[in-house]
């Protein structure tokens, strides 16, 4: 199950939805954030951003945006998903436990990093 919220903005001018795609890459293909682009079909691009996992228990969270080109610029819709979220974390570590309950050990690490976020 994923959590998905989209936005949409209207941006006027002269703007190449390819060229701002790839800038985006540039701009987030670094750090804790890893990027990738395709070019769609009449004059569209998507572009992923998603965070670097650092630990095994982190999150996924991926921001998708589209760009497609309109008659006065490009129309940009933003749709972010965070995948496997606290509350699917927490349950995973608690059906682990119920099969096995030495397995809380190996569980302790990411159910304090999920308490942190609540």
């Amino acid at each position: 199950m994923a959590d998905q919220k989209i936005e949409q903005h209207a941006y006027h001018g002269e703007i190449d939805s390819e060229a701002l795609a790839r800038a985006l890459v540039v701009q987030f293909e670094q750090g804790d954030t890893r990027a990738h682009w395709m070019r769609g079909e009449q004059g569209r691009a998507v572009v992923q951003v998603q965070a670097r996992r650092r630990e095994r228990g982190d999150p996924e969270m991926t921001v998708t945006v589209q760009i497609t080109s309109s008659a006065t610029g490009v129309v940009i819709s933003l749709a972010e998903q965070r995948w496997f979220g606290v509350a699917a974390d927490l349950a995973k570590s608690g059906l682990l436990t119920l099969l096995n309950p030495w397995n809380i050990i190996g569980e302790l690490d990411d159910i304090a990093r999920n308490v942190r976020r609540i």
